[in-house]
Order: structure tokens, then sequence, then C-alpha cells
């Protein structure tokens, strides 16, 4: 399911969910933790990582399709999987 949702992000463009929905996903997920962050502060991060994602795909760096992905796999994954880290990609986090 999560390997036919991959290829579906990267195949179908345009499909890769927005920061609104990437961070209404991980606020309804408890068990994340992110208790007081408002998620208009989410919102913000993701699109600020997006952006500078996209200012350096001139390198040909591929972040901005690693983060499309992680995007995809934050809405798709459920909250146990996200708490387990199933979405985690070392190439965008290096923590």
């Amino acid at each position: 399911m999560v390997i036919a949702s991959f290829l579906l992000a990267f195949l179908l463009p345009g499909c890769t969910p927005n920061c609104e929905k990437v961070c209404k996903r991980l606020h309804e997920c408890e068990r994340l933790g992110l208790g007081d962050t408002p998620e208009g502060e989410c919102v913000l991060n993701c699109q600020l990582q997006e952006n500078a994602y996209e200012a350096a795909e001139v390198d040909d760096s591929g972040l901005s399709d690693d983060f499309d992905g992680l995007k995809s796999c934050i809405v798709d994954a459920t909250c146990a999987d996200l708490g387990d880290g199933v979405c985690y990609d070392s190439a965008l986090y290096s923590y």
C-alpha cells in the first residue's frame, strides 16, 4: 500500500499533498506529541522547507522530489507508522 502511494505520487504530477494537508495530518496524530505547536507554524515551516528545496533544484539535488515523497508518505501513513518513523528520510533529515 505504501509503495503504491509512493509510485502514484511520483507518476502523477500535481498530486503531491500541500503543506496544509500534511500539517493537518501530523496534528491528528497525538502520539507525535506536537502538543501546543500551532498548525500554522507547521505549515509555515513546511512551506519554507519546500521553497528551499525547490530553489536548490537548480543544483539537481533531488531534494524537492524527496520532500514531495515525504509529504505523500505522511498523508498516507497511519499515526502508529508515523510515530515509528516510517517516513524518515536521511537525505532530508540527518538527525
